[in-house]
C-alpha cells in the first residue's frame, strides 16, 4: 500500500509542474513580433482557458532560426508555421499537424516599374523575409523562369515585417520585395500606390499549419481536442475575423506529403547544402 501512495504522490507532483510551467506556442515570424502576437491574442486566450495554464507566445528573428530551434524540439510546444516547414517539424522533431486555414497562400513581387527585369541594372537586389520562407521560395521558382542568369540577381533575406520590405522598395535600396498577398494587402495605400504589381501567384494550399508534439504534460489527443475545439469556439472565430484566413481546417500528415519537394530544399538551405 505504501508503494501505491509513493506512486500517487509522484504522479501528483509530476502534475503540479506541468500545470506551473508555460506552454509555449511558437509562431513563424512571417510579420512584425508586434502583429504576431495581436493577431494570435485569441489563440493564447483560449488555450489559456482549456488547459488552466499560462500560455506564452513567442518567435525568432528569422525563419532560419525558429526552424533551427523548432527541430531542436525543446523550445516550443505548439508551432503555427508555414505548411512545408511544419512537414519539416514532423519529420525531425515529431510534431504532428492538426490544423490549418482553407486559404491557401499567394504570394506577390512588387516594384517601382512594371518592367524592372528589362531595365534595372544588375544585379536586381531583391529582398524577402527569409531563405526558407514558402514566399520566397515560390518567387525564386517564378524568377528562374524569366530568362535571368544566377549572377543577375542579388538575393537579399532575413526582413520580416512587410511594411520594412515596402520602405526598401520605395527608398530605392531594393529593385523588387517578396511577401505574401494577405500582408501586401494590409500596406497602407500611400505604399501601396508607390510600387507597382510584377507577379501574383495561383494560389498554394495550407497557408499555415498549427502542428504540436507531445510533452510538458500534453498528449497528442488533448493537442487534437483543443485546436478541435478552438476552431468552433467563439475566440476562433475571432481569429480568423483578425487573419482574414478563410475558416480552420483540420488536417492529417498525408495531406502535407506534395509538400515535400519544397520542404526538402528548405532542409538543404538550412543545412547549408543549397544555395
Amino acid at each position: 500500500m505504501k508503494w501505491v501512495q509513493t506512486i500517487l504522490f509522484f504522479s501528483l507532483l509530476c502534475v503540479l509542474a506541468h500545470a506551473q510551467t508555460p506552454i509555449r506556442v511558437g509562431i513563424a515570424p512571417h510579420s512584425s513580433p508586434r502583429i504576431l502576437f495581436e493577431s494570435h491574442l485569441h489563440v493564447k486566450l483560449f488555450l489559456e482557458g482549456y488547459f488552466h495554464r499560462d500560455v506564452e507566445l513567442v518567435t525568432a528573428k528569422s525563419f532560419y532560426e525558429f526552424s533551427k530551434l523548432v527541430h531542436e524540439g525543446k523550445t516550443y510546444d505548439m508551432v503555427i508555421t508555414s505548411s512545408h516547414l511544419a512537414l519539416l517539424a514532423h519529420n525531425l522533431a515529431s510534431y504532428y499537424p492538426f490544423m490549418s486555414y482553407t486559404q491557401g497562400i499567394e504570394i506577390v513581387m512588387l516594384a517601382r516599374t512594371k518592367e524592372v527585369l528589362k531595365t534595372s541594372k544588375r544585379p536586381l537586389r531583391v529582398y524577402a523575409q527569409g531563405k526558407i520562407s514558402l514566399a520566397t521560395l515560390l518567387a525564386e521558382e517564378w524568377m528562374a523562369t524569366q530568362g535571368l542568369e544566377k549572377e543577375e540577381i542579388q538575393y537579399h533575406y532575413d526582413i520580416s515585417a512587410s511594411d520594412t520590405l515596402a520602405l526598401l522598395l520605395t527608398s530605392a535600396q531594393a529593385d523588387m520585395v517578396i511577401m505574401s498577398l494577405p500582408n501586401y494587402l494590409k500596406l497602407s495605400d500611400n505604399l501601396k500606390q508607390t510600387m507597382e504589381l510584377v507577379y501574383q501567384s495561383a494560389s498554394f494550399p495550407y497557408n499555415r499549419t498549427y502542428a504540436a508534439k507531445e510533452g510538458n504534460g500534453i498528449s497528442l489527443g488533448e493537442w487534437e481536442d483543443a485546436l478541435k475545439a478552438f476552431s468552433l469556439s467563439t475566440q476562433g472565430k475571432e481569429h480568423l475575423d483578425v487573419v482574414e484566413l478563410g475558416h480552420f481546417k483540420m488536417l492529417s500528415l498525408e495531406d502535407l506529403q506534395g509538400l515535400a519537394p519544397i520542404a526538402e530544399k528548405s532542409l538543404q538551405r538550412l543545412l547549408g547544402t543549397h544555395p
